[in-house]
């Protein structure tokens, strides 16, 4: 059977056309499957990805003071993330400053409390966002407070992420 082509009085037979077809099709499974490659496997697109923010202020209330703060995470991947309490949860450390007796001053760190995060969350869904607030008192002392120290740990079974911040006190907010 004889096809006309692009130029008048010009006739192709269809079996040339068919083999075009067939190598067009061949093409694009290949170029449709370098893409699955590249956007599934290499682009880690279905693995288990979080991104964790920290934030926190260190105020004084009669004396006493006090750390506030909040933890926020993100699912940027597109798989579910469990949230396994076991192995999950938030460090806060005091960071003092204390004289070391030659008239310099070395700094101490002091475990405060260790607090869960995230007990209303079972799971994080792809995108989602969750967040969860704290607060402590921090003990009395005769040292300088430098700041504090907020660790997070958040764990699925499998993963455990991790993330950390330190507030100075220069972010200090008095109340009366």
């Amino acid at each position: 059977m004889l096809i006309p082509a692009f130029f008048p009085g010009a006739f192709v037979e269809s079996s040339t056309f068919n083999v075009a077809d067939e190598l067009f099709k061949g093409l694009a499974i290949v170029v449709a499957g370098a893409w699955t490659y590249l956007n599934y496997v290499r682009g880690r697109t279905f693995r288990t990805r979080l991104e964790i923010e920290l934030s926190g202020n260190i105020g004084e209330r009669s004396g006493v003071f006090y750390f506030n703060g909040q933890c926020k995470a993100k699912n940027v991947g597109l798989s579910l993330i469990p949230i396994q309490q076991v192995g999950s949860g938030i460090v806060i450390y005091a960071l003092w400053l204390v004289p070391a007796g030659d008239g310099t001053f070395d700094t101490f760190t002091e475990e405060i409390v260790v607090l869960p995060i995230f007990t209303r969350h079972g799971w994080i869904e792809p995108g989602e966002s969750i967040s969860d607030t704290y607060i402590t008192t921090l003990p009395p002392s005769r040292n300088q407070l430098l700041g504090i120290r907020t660790e997070v740990m958040i764990g699925n079974g499998k993963t455990v992420w991790n993330a950390s911040q330190i507030t100075e006190v220069s972010n200090l907010k008095k109340s009366e």
